[in-house]
């Protein structure tokens, strides 16, 4: 019998909101910035979850609450049983399913009837310009993903957009406009409801030494979404939804509010990341080492009661820049915020479960 262990359900019951369920670590490309290549280093025995282990995952934390779940990778649709993962989400209840792609799948699976039961399908996109593009993500990725984009419109699937923010895309282009206002135009010309950018910073972490240098520097991030969210009549005109992190904040913005700007997703508890090795972590930063919360077997959910538990690095109850980035301070004077940290974002834990944006005391 699948059973949650106490002292793990004593922490997430009633607070997890959403699954990232990291179902497989084989992938069909080889993306500059991928934070998941370690995945590939494991043992073939462990490069994917079984559909048994992910099937009473899915009914374990339908009990605790959670109201999402994310299929992803390595490259999700190359699961064998990812359809089934679809359907039984939804006979559970969860109120949103999604999966992250390449995009470079059979379109045959867009026409699967389990398939179909996904409320989106968030497509991987970096640049407009299919020559930039595919330096990042590899060679002929633009042209079949876009296809793949255009097929799933056809068939009315709900799109969003995850892109990360390359150096390329803080650059302006001959007309003095910057490339990444250009990427949104691209992306609403593809139909997509939001797009939701990644940042790429170097965070002295241990993913720095595997993500490649596309990476934006802190100074080039800020006077980009500074000047960008300065203009709130051609934001207010955008068909499409963004999501950009704010990533930074000054200690004097930090002090007023602290308790909006110190999100955090491990102090919330608002997530479980289930990876094929069998660990389970809460914070993205943590992938490639050796922390985590808890791991599963056939058996169940196991706390982590270890020096290696992820959570003994942070404070309950205290609102602080993000723990694990802050730790050499490297950033100063700026203080680093939660990588999940986006304003007035438009998606279901951050409105719904947590209602994040009611802390805040400026509109």
């Amino acid at each position: 019998m699948f059973t949650v262990d106490e002292k793990y359900y004593q922490e997430f019951n009633g607070k997890v909101g959403q699954l990232f369920c990291y179902v497989t670590s084989k992938c069909n490309t080889d993306c500059v910035q991928c934070l998941y290549k370690p995945l590939k280093s494991y043992s073939l025995l462990r490069d994917e979850i079984s559909k048994d282990d992910m099937l009473n995952l899915l009914v374990a934390y339908r009990k605790m609450g959670a109201l999402k779940t994310t299929f992803m990778g390595g490259e999700p649709t190359l699961h064998k049983d990812l359809p089934e993962f679809i359907k039984k989400s939804k006979e559970l209840g969860y109120k949103y399913v999604r999966i992250d792609t390449n995009g470079l799948f059979d379109e045959s699976l867009l026409s699967n009837p389990d398939f179909k039961m996904l409320d989106e399908i968030t497509f991987s996109l970096d640049d407009y310009d299919p020559q930039i593009n595919d330096a990042i993500r590899g060679k002929n990725y633009f042209e079949k993903c876009v296809a793949t984009i255009n097929h799933a419109h056809e068939l009315g699937y709900k799109m969003h957009l995850t892109c990360c923010i390359h150096n390329q895309l803080t650059k302006r282009d001959e007309n003095g406009k910057l490339r990444l206002d250009s990427m949104i135009d691209f992306a609403e010309s593809l139909h997509f409801e939001t797009i939701n950018f990644h940042t790429l910073f170097k965070a002295n972490i241990p993913r720095d030494s595997w993500t490649g240098n596309i990476h934006t520097s802190i100074s080039d991030y800020l006077e980009l979404i500074s000047e960008y969210f300065s203009n709130n009549e051609a934001l207010s005109k955008r068909k499409i939804k963004i999501r950009l992190p704010q990533g930074f904040t000054t200690k004097e913005e930090f002090s007023e509010e602290p308790e909006y700007f110190g999100y955090c997703c491990a102090k919330q508890r608002d997530r479980a990341l289930l990876f094929p090795d069998g660990t389970i972590k809460v914070c993205s930063l943590m992938i490639g080492s050796t922390f985590y919360v808890a791991y599963y077997d056939k058996d169940g959910i196991h706390y982590n009661d270890t020096p290696t538990n992820e959570l003994l690095s942070h404070v309950d109850g205290a609102s602080t820049p993000c723990t694990h980035q802050y730790k050499k301070n490297i950033y100063s004077p700026y203080l680093p915020l939660c990588v999940s940290f986006k304003p007035k974002q438009n998606e279901l834990i951050w409105l719904e479960k947590l209602n994040w944006e009611n802390r805040r005391i400026t509109k």
